[in-house]
């Protein structure tokens, strides 16, 4: 139990991440553009574009797979726990990329670093957790 928690405690990062991450989205998603916005050119000039409602997608998908791999990691569900680092670090890749596009530029290395950092925290997270099989699932020696 005790290394539970402590991976557990590893995912707190990632969770501060996401709870950022998440207001950055649904704040960009009212946000949108300004009244110099047109519907020619770039995406980020287009108050109609799809990608607007993409930060709500990642807003909602990246929370819910913090919430999966928190609960996945203290109970010790290594495939569920998987599956949302997965699935969270494709919502970190996306957001990443659309902020990249709309000019905020001058930290990306920044961004990027932090995701690959916070993922492997998840991924060693995933393996504390898991621990020893119990003794009666570990195979007999002799």
């Amino acid at each position: 139990m005790g290394s539970r928690l402590a991976a557990a405690a590893l995912i707190i990062p990632i969770v501060l991440a996401t709870g950022f991450g998440v207001l950055l989205c649904l704040y960009l998603r009212v946000a949108t553009c300004d009244e110099g916005c047109e519907s020619s050119g770039s995406w980020h000039r287009d108050p109609g574009a799809w990608q607007w409602n993409l930060f709500l997608l990642l807003a909602v998908l990246g929370g819910i797979a913090v919430v999966v791999l928190f609960v996945a990691v203290l109970d010790g569900g290594s495939r569920a726990a998987t599956v949302a680092l997965v699935t969270w670090t494709t919502c970190a890749v996306a957001l990443q990329t659309l902020l990249q596009a709309l000019g905020y530029r001058h930290q990306s290395a920044t961004g990027w670093f932090a995701i690959a950092i916070l993922s492997l925290l998840g991924l060693v997270a995933i393996v504390l957790a898991e621990g020893r099989a119990p003794r009666e699932a570990r195979p007999s020696a002799g």
